[in-house]
């Protein structure tokens, strides 16, 4: 017999005429979503009002193993320092349906860009609009959590597109439309014209967790540095293969999905073909600590740019520390353009593949530094016990 809490969902969902399906002959969801379920609600709520419909068919000792199962690997999905955001729909922990209801109202008021709803998005509305959907924000504007196409997305919204360093940077954004790769966050669609002097960058939503504030919480053992450092190096390979220069690789711009040990390399905010490499370079903008030599002089940047970027965050990952600390950073300017000056080296890493690996990717001399080709391959040639 089923409990009463499970027996009060009969209200909310619409039973079905089907046998009682014990766990050794799990319900065929792809069927009883085509049969059963609102096509028109997203598939993020019909998979939790599936969920609730298998705990309806099953009896107490099911249920209660079921809800068990869903609660621990959602703690285990989610156990980073209690610092990676809570997803807007995640596993059903309760079979009350009021919880379900509570979801469809939240799922509403999530702004939507894929309809005229996105222009009333101005300045003046932009946090009153936004409020309680805040992933990120920055120089640029702000990354909210929207719909796009019955999707949760992440939209980047960046106000005064006629300016020309916010348009400079929606313009730059376009670079990443062409790339799909699994370790780099896909771009949907950017919209450059708006009636309200507002771009949007509509992309892949994350776990909203970077590599940075990781490695803030958490001692993380070798094995897991190197599988991000790996994953991030075949995001570049494949970047520069494509004729496109990142130009502000650092931890904060590598998103993780904690579930997976999985990292995307993200923000094409300061990114450039390579065709037009020799005509933009006094226009980049990249991140000081992270800058090539050749960048902070105003020179011609190329793939070996983001090699060194790249060095300095490798450095910082295995370290887990901030390069130059607390050093002033027109001072560390100064002394990384004229005496190469280089984050310090630690005695216990001193000689190992990793200290030769990043030391090669900071060479003063661009022509010196290896292409993310071969920093993957000898990534890949480091062994973790």
């Amino acid at each position: 017999m089923c409990s009463p809490a499970i027996k009060n969902m009969s209200s909310f969902l619409t039973p079905i005429k089907s046998p009682v399906i014990r766990l050794s002959s799990p319900l065929n969801i792809d069927k009883c979503s085509s049969s059963h379920m609102n096509k028109t609600l997203p598939k993020y709520l019909s998979q939790q009002l599936l969920s609730l419909r298998r705990l309806e068919l099953r009896d107490d000792t099911e249920a209660e193993c079921y809800l068990s199962v869903q609660s621990s690997k959602k703690r285990r999905d989610t156990s980073v320092n209690n610092r990676v955001a809570k997803c807007l729909f995640s596993p059903v922990r309760t079979s009350k349906p009021h919880q379900v209801t509570q979801t469809l109202r939240r799922y509403q008021t999530i702004p939507s860009f894929d309809t005229p709803q996105r222009n009333s998005i101005t300045a003046g509305t932009l946090r009153s609009k936004t409020r309680g959907f805040v992933l990120g924000r920055g120089s640029y504007g702000v990354v909210v959590k929207g719909k796009y196409k019955r999707e949760l997305v992440a939209v980047k919204i960046i106000p005064k597109i006629k300016e020309s360093k916010s348009r400079q940077c929606l313009d730059r954004e376009m670079n990443a439309l062409s790339l799909k790769h699994p370790n780099i966050i896909e771009v949907h669609k950017v919209i450059r014209h708006s009636p309200n002097d507002i771009g949007f960058v509509i992309m892949e939503l994350s776990d909203n967790i970077d590599l940075e504030t990781l490695l803030q919480c958490e001692i993380l053992p070798f094995s897991i540095k190197l599988r991000y450092l790996k994953q991030t190096g075949r995001a570049l390979e494949y970047c520069h293969s494509k004729g496109i220069l990142h130009l502000d690789v650092k931890p904060k711009n590598i998103t993780l999905c904690p579930s997976n040990n999985i990292c995307k390399l993200c923000d094409f905010g300061s990114s450039i073909s390579t065709c037009s490499a020799e005509k933009s370079r006094s226009n980049i903008k990249g991140t000081l600590k992270y800058s090539a030599p050749e960048l902070l002089r105003g020179k011609t940047v190329t793939d070996k740019t983001d090699t060194y970027a790249f060095g300095i965050t490798m450095w910082q990952v295995i370290n887990q520390e901030v390069p130059y600390g607390k050093e002033d950073l027109h001072v560390v300017i100064y002394k990384v353009v004229a005496q190469n000056f280089r984050p310090d080296n630690h005695i216990l890493l001193s000689n190992s593949p990793a200290d030769h690996i990043y030391k090669a990717c900071w060479a003063a001399n661009p022509t010196e530094r290896p292409s993310m080709s071969t920093v993957v391959t000898m990534l890949e040639g480091i062994k973790t016990t």
